[in-house]
Order: C-alpha cells, then sequence, then structure tokens
C-alpha cells in the first residue's frame, strides 16, 4: 500500500461565514457555495476563480443545481432559484411553503420537481 498526499491547488476565500454546502453543476464547469453569510457563489472550475456573487435576503444552508439553474434552500424557510450563468442579474424565482429553515433540497431525476426538507418537520414537493 503506497499512500499519497495531495495538496491543496487553489483556496476560494470568498465567504465570511462558515460554508453549508457545495454542488458541482452538471452541464456547465460551474460550483456553486452557499453560507450563512447571505452569499450564492458560483465559481468558475477550469479557472478556479470566482464568476458571480448572488446576495440572498437569508442565510444559504443546502444549494443544488437544475440544468444551469441554481437552488438554494435557505434559512428563512425559502427555496430561491436563478440562472447561475447570470448571477445576481438573473431572475430569481421563490418557492414558499416552510416556516423553518430548509436544510436539505434534491432535484427529481425528470427535473420537474424540487423536493425540500425543512427544520418544520415536514418535506415539501416544490412543481417546476
Amino acid at each position: 500500500y503506497q499512500r499519497r498526499v495531495h495538496g491543496v491547488s487553489k483556496l476560494l476565500t470568498e465567504h465570511t461565514a462558515a460554508v453549508e454546502s457545495l454542488e458541482v453543476c452538471r452541464v456547465l464547469p460551474l460550483l456553486a457555495s452557499c453560507s450563512c453569510d447571505g452569499l450564492l457563489l458560483i465559481w468558475d472550475l477550469p479557472s478556479q476563480s470566482l464568476r458571480s456573487k448572488i446576495r440572498l435576503p437569508a442565510g444559504g444552508i443546502h444549494v443544488a443545481w437544475i440544468r444551469e439553474h441554481v437552488v438554494c434552500g435557505c434559512n428563512d424557510g425559502v427555496l430561491r432559484m436563478q440562472d447561475g450563468r447570470l448571477g445576481d442579474q438573473g431572475e430569481r424565482r421563490e418557492f414558499h411553503g416552510h416556516t423553518e429553515a430548509i436544510l436539505n433540497c434534491v432535484v427529481s431525476h425528470s427535473e420537474c420537481h424540487i423536493i425540500t426538507a425543512s427544520d418544520d418537520h415536514s418535506v415539501r414537493v416544490f412543481q417546476l
């Protein structure tokens, strides 16, 4: 058995609070990160640089991608979605229903639904 030691190729340090979630886009070379600092950051993977900074009205807890759209479950119970290519310039959609923080969100295989889990003891299915 041979042990390999790998170094960090780049340190991405734009967040000012704990990073809660990361997700790589399946259709574009992008990474999304969200934090309780209220920032949803979109990173360009090939250059390992910040592509856009999306300011959220609440802290982000979990992030997922639907094609080129990034969705973020927030600590105010709102799920927010926007085009990850456009950053703050893109139109934002909001999905309401939870009364507490969204802890997790997943996208259905058909990409027609987003399913969320919350501190309010519920799971909700949102249709796109």
